[in-house]
């Protein structure tokens, strides 16, 4: 599982156990010429945009849409996710109906303008790629109910600061709300299947 350790004051805790479970680390190691399971559907969420505005999974109905979990303050994996991000978005110019999604992990500190302006800084298309907040108990139902991805916040000992541990996994979202695969953002062979299942996704109409 990659995670992140980032110390920040504390506000808040929660955890998820493990990552993925084992059904869903197959995932990973499927070839690009297998068909793509459906996992589960997205619940509803109720988060805000980078604008402000109220956002919810229906805002991205029928629109295939890739999801990465950051911090507008993280110094570690972050800007390397993000960066990541930024090109999956360049590679798939072409694809008007590819949709982008950042969420944040410390909704206490990362409000819709430190969303905005973190995006502008990465050459963020707005109209493609969104960037969400909400309540601690939101982002947590979202990120590990929804998503199935771990996430903790954990006391140090003896401060009055916490590590934040979050995914570094991109997920694949069809257009009904399913979730349809999880890659490592580390690997260039699984980010390139991961564009090769969004396309693949979008030639079928979504679905």
């Amino acid at each position: 599982m990659s995670e992140e350790i980032v110390k920040r004051p504390f506000a808040w805790l929660f955890f998820a156990g493990a990552l993925l479970s084992v059904p869903l680390m197959a995932t990973l190691h499927r070839t690009p010429a297998q068909s793509l399971p459906r996992f589960a559907e997205l619940p509803a969420f109720s988060l805000v945009d980078e604008q402000g505005k109220p956002f919810s999974r229906h805002h991205l109905d029928g629109h295939v849409w890739i999801v990465d979990f950051v911090f507008t303050t993280c110094s570690s994996i972050c800007p390397r996710l993000t960066t990541e991000m930024q090109r999956l978005t360049v590679k798939s110019s072409e694809e008007a109906d590819l949709r982008f999604v950042s969420i944040s992990v410390d909704p206490e500190h990362d409000s819709p303008e430190k969303l905005r302006a973190y995006g502008q800084s990465f050459g963020a298309d707005f109209k493609r790629w969104r960037w969400l907040t909400g309540s601690a108990t939101e982002i947590e139902n979202t990120v590990v109910s929804g998503f199935k991805m771990a996430l903790s916040k954990e006391p140090i000992a003896g401060t009055d600061t916490f590590n934040i541990l979050h995914s570094s996994k991109f997920v694949l979202v069809d257009g009904r709300g399913f979730l349809r695969g999880f890659y490592d953002s580390n690997s260039p062979t699984e980010r390139d299947t991961l564009l090769h299942d969004a396309r693949t996704l979008i030639e079928k109409g979504g679905f």
